[in-house]
């Protein structure tokens, strides 16, 4: 197999690591032949498979791995044990470590960071100064961004637009099994377990199984969702 890319003589010195730009040995999609790229520390941190990249001066490093198809670029880093996968793609400042990992066609740009083993997969966008950490999963086609900061093993699906504390709640350890309930302010989509649905579908539902933990909070958890919803509305 011919190596799309090879590590310079040109180097920096980033958070005590040696990294050296690379430059395009083949035509690829994100760069031709004799473009320099960015900075990683070694061939582990950038897939030779593939048409992923690491453009500008966007740095990679530990055991960090860019690979299939993903970009990193502009001033973007990625350290640790994080990964980039299939499409997904990191710009800005935007910073992703410890076991994060960004797949699918998500985009992670701004001053964004992602760390611990945050997950950020399907067509979901993280920007501005949002800060993910803990177990969260972020997904579906929504955005989270303003300067949120969550660090809880909140689940984000469907479509949302996440930018301040009002926009969500997260309400947690529940029950044996321990889960997080994430309930999307605006939609009221909630999220606890294995369930996605309404409020309603989930009281309907621990009706059924009777989750006593899960029905003690419900009545809690709206008053808060409706108070929210009209701070929003009266803006």
């Amino acid at each position: 197999m011919t190596k799309k890319y090879e590590l310079e003589e040109d180097h920096i010195i980033f958070a005590g690591k040696v990294l050296h730009r690379i430059r395009a040995t083949k035509d690829i999609i994100f760069a031709k032949k004799g473009d320099k790229g960015g900075f990683i520390e070694s061939e582990r941190n950038l897939s030779q498979d593939g048409q992923c990249w690491i453009a500008d001066d966007a740095k990679v490093f530990d055991n960090a791995l860019v690979e299939n198809d993903a970009i990193v670029y502009q001033r973007a880093t990625i350290s640790d044990h994080a990964t980039i996968s299939d499409y997904a793609r990191i710009s800005g400042s935007a910073q992703v470590r410890d076991y994060a990992r960004i797949v699918d066609v998500a985009n992670v740009n701004g001053e964004a960071e992602i760390r611990d083993g945050v997950l950020v997969h399907g067509c979901a966008k993280v920007t501005d100064h949002a800060r993910l950490f803990g177990e969260c999963e972020v997904g579906g086609r929504g955005t989270i961004g303003g300067r949120v900061y969550i660090n809880a093993h909140a689940r984000f699906v469907g479509d949302y637009n996440i930018r301040d504390y009002r926009d969500y709640l997260i309400v947690g350890p529940i029950g044996r099994m321990g889960n997080f309930l994430t309930v999307i302010t605006r939609t009221g989509m909630t999220v606890i377990g294995n369930f996605e649905g309404s409020l309603n579908e989930l009281e309907r539902e621990a009706r059924e199984r009777n989750q006593k933990d899960c029905l003690n909070l419900l009545t809690g958890i709206r008053n808060v969702v409706e108070r929210r919803q009209k701070e929003i509305e009266e803006e």
